[in-house]
């Protein structure tokens, strides 16, 4: 595998993680109703598609 590859993937998990961790971010503050874990849960779908970003610039 090239470092291309690896970095690629690497970037792959991390907007896997971060989507994810949003979704459970939400879910959480939907429950409870907190403002603050939602908006901070917004802030992990941003990074999840900055991501998703890079990974189609490097293709």
């Amino acid at each position: 595998m090239t470092a291309d590859r690896k970095l690629a993937r690497t970037v792959a998990i991390v907007a896997i993680l971060n989507l994810a961790w949003f979704g459970v971010e939400f879910g959480v503050a939907n429950r409870i109703g907190s403002v603050s874990l939602f908006s901070d849960s917004i802030d992990f779908l941003e990074d999840a598609s900055v991501n998703l970003l890079i990974l189609i610039g490097m293709r």
